[in-house]
């Protein structure tokens, strides 16, 4: 059977790392899927940036402390998930990729049409 693969944000991340989270059953049901191979997940790639905010303003707001925080993102970091980018931002890489690639051998062409 194909495995399904869900999509999913840092709203859900959140409920999986602090204890003070409300309705975090289907959160939890969620990682227990994946953990146990019956289910994918799929994230936008800002959720790295999310994650990382949503435990700096938990430590801030004394809702976790620092080193539980580090533990939790280093945690989150192990997790295997899809990750997806925003098709401007891939097109900014390949084109930045593209310039490069032509600026290491522009010299080199312009050499050889001159012969």
């Amino acid at each position: 059977m194909k495995q399904s693969t869900i999509i999913i944000d840092s709203s859900i991340i959140a409920k999986w790392f602090l204890e003070d989270e409300e309705e975090k059953e289907s959160a939890l049901k969620i990682k227990e899927d994946y953990l146990q191979g019956d289910i994918s997940i799929a994230l936008p790639s800002i959720t790295f940036y999310e994650v990382s905010n949503f435990l700096k303003m938990a430590v801030s707001r004394l809702r976790i402390e620092k080193h539980s925080a580090y533990n939790a993102y280093k945690r989150f970091l192990e997790f295997d998930f899809e990750v997806y980018f925003p098709m401007s931002f891939l097109k900014q890489i390949f084109m930045k990729l593209l310039l490069t690639i032509l600026l290491r051998t522009m010299p080199r062409m312009w050499c050889l049409q001159n012969i």
